[in-house]
């Protein structure tokens, strides 16, 4: 499923830049963005968009390296991690939601509680669903 999503610019590394770094060096014009690699030598590049198990194995296979149990990361720590990061920078549920593709804010919301639940704070302003979520 097609999809436009916004991506804000980075004061270290910048995504709008490695983005187009990655279409003019994979020659993507249209379709995914995010292709297989064939071939670690030649690095041809498909046309078929990474599936969720393939974005799954990447994802184990770096936290791995990283001497951190596969078993408790997946394809999905991606979006939460987004989501987690955004929430603790102070952006607003309402563009986190459009920037995940979340249908209720209340996905995005028990993520903010928790996190608001877990630093201390007595004040969730940033949410205002109950805790815990239901």
């Amino acid at each position: 499923m097609a999809a436009k999503v916004a991506i804000p610019r980075g004061d270290v590394a910048c995504p709008v830049e490695a983005v187009k770094a990655w279409r003019e060096t994979a020659g993507i014009t249209e379709g995914a963005l995010f292709r297989r690699v064939w071939n670690k030598r030649a690095q041809r590049v498909g046309a078929q968009r990474l599936t969720a198990r393939i974005v799954a194995d990447v994802v184990k296979a770096g936290v791995t390296r990283l001497a951190l149990d596969p078993a408790t990361f997946g394809a999905h720590s991606l979006r939460s991690g987004l989501v987690t990061t955004a929430i603790k920078r102070g952006v607003n549920l309402l563009k986190i939601c459009d920037q995940t593709g979340h249908k209720a804010v209340k996905c995005c919301g028990s993520i903010a509680a928790t996190l608001s639940f877990s630093s201390g704070h007595t004040r969730r302003t940033e949410c205002p669903l109950p805790w815990p979520p239901a």
